[in-house]
């Protein structure tokens, strides 16, 4: 199921799935709606990488698609030789953006 009206509430608990840098299923929760004011889309604190443009963005409490992640923060970062994750905590960094689904729905229906 998908949201065919509203938008999601801030705070609101999300969930991704895809398939980020290459890897197989990644399942990503423990994230939450930061900014929501924008009406073609909100802003999380995703744990995604290049490669989750396109999947899915869950309600975790309803299981309903709220919307498509298209954009977001720096993946990774250099520490002397090493290429390693960028870390942001949960507020901070600009986060992920997610496409409204009802945007897509008003296109299906």
């Amino acid at each position: 199921k998908y949201r065919t009206s509203g938008k999601v509430a801030n705070g609101e608990d999300l969930v991704v799935i895809g398939h980020p840098s290459g890897l197989p299923t990644k399942i990503a929760d423990g994230a939450y709606v930061r900014n929501n004011s924008q009406s073609a889309y909100f802003s999380a604190n995703l744990d995604t990488y290049g490669g989750n443009s396109g999947s899915a963005v869950f309600n975790a409490r309803t299981g309903v698609i709220e919307g498509i992640l298209v954009r977001g923060e720096t993946d990774y970062a250099r520490n002397g030789s090493c290429t390693v994750s960028y870390r942001c905590s949960n507020d901070g960094c600009r986060g992920e953006d997610v496409t409204r689904i009802t945007n897509v729905a008003e296109i299906l229906n």
